[in-house]
């Protein structure tokens, strides 16, 4: 595993490695890695010639009482389990080499950034979007992984990849969850134990949500009244939102159908955890 963190030096790899003709396949991340990264960078392994991994630590993109040393804290163990995994580059790009001082150019995509989590998260989108551009140009990939749990971001990808005419193909990949059906994510870990016991719920309700709908109910503010009742029981759990919205468009929908997906976030004590579900 090559650990590089000057952009040039990576520039001038990738490009020896376009020589030879070979697939990228690139995760990125902002670190604190578990399963469900794990399983995209096995998944790249497979299916490309060369897979890149970065970790970038954008500050912009935490919330207000995230704490950065999560992440920063767990970088040796990072680098252990990647090279563990046999990425072939580790691009960990310092702040101020991806957001100079007195940047200025930034990607907003609009209707897609502004809704679901981009409502009480302005500019996380359009921070994302930025780094992401940037990461493409940068490490020039063949294939981008993404999970479902992080389905906004999917489609923005998709979105900036067609309108600037990006050649990168962005795969969508199962959510990976632990044994409670919790989906994973880095601030799982930061949970207490009580918190544990409800988190679960959130899945549930997705689940029981999809099997109302299967039974013919259709309304919108049918289903998420529903949802909310299940999850009223979890004592640690505060909805954020709940919407039904276009698989594609991610616009919102007063009637389900089968290519609608369901969006949660949830406040798990001060956790914020988000997760969806396909009706399909």
């Amino acid at each position: 595993m090559k650990v590089i963190s000057s952009i040039k030096a990576l520039n001038n790899y990738i490009l020896s490695l376009k020589k030879t003709k070979k697939t990228i396949g690139f995760i990125a991340t902002t670190g604190a890695l578990h399963e469900g990264d794990f399983s995209n960078i096995i998944k790249s392994k497979k299916e490309c010639d060369i897979t890149i991994v970065s970790i970038f630590i954008n500050p912009s993109q935490l919330f207000k009482n995230e704490d950065i040393n999560l992440y920063l804290n767990a970088l040796s163990c990072d680098k252990k389990n990647l090279k563990a995994l046999k990425i072939d580059i580790l691009f960990l790009p310092k702040e101020d080499s991806i957001f100079p001082k007195n940047y200025n150019t930034y990607i907003n995509s609009h209707n897609l950034s502004n809704i679901l989590c981009g409502i009480t998260r302005p500019a996380y989108f359009e921070n994302f979007a930025t780094t992401m551009c940037k990461l493409c140009n940068i490490v020039s990939p063949n294939i981008i992984y993404c999970s479902e749990k992080e389905y906004q971001k999917y489609i923005i990808l998709k979105s900036m990849v067609k309108d600037l005419n990006l050649n990168i193909s962005i795969k969508k990949t199962k959510t990976v969850r632990d044994t409670l059906g919790i989906a994973l994510n880095s601030k799982n870990a930061l949970l207490s134990s009580r918190e544990m016991l409800d988190a679960p719920i959130i899945y549930k309700s997705l689940k029981m949500a999809k099997e109302y709908f299967n039974e013919g109910y259709n309304l919108s503010e049918d289903i998420i009244n529903f949802m909310k009742d299940i999850l009223c029981q979890a004592v640690t759990l505060k909805v954020d939102y709940i919407s039904i919205v276009d698989s594609e468009t991610l616009s919102e929908l007063q009637t389900a159908t089968k290519h609608s997906y369901i969006f949660i976030a949830c406040y798990c004590g001060k956790n914020r955890l988000t997760d969806n579900i396909s009706l399909k």
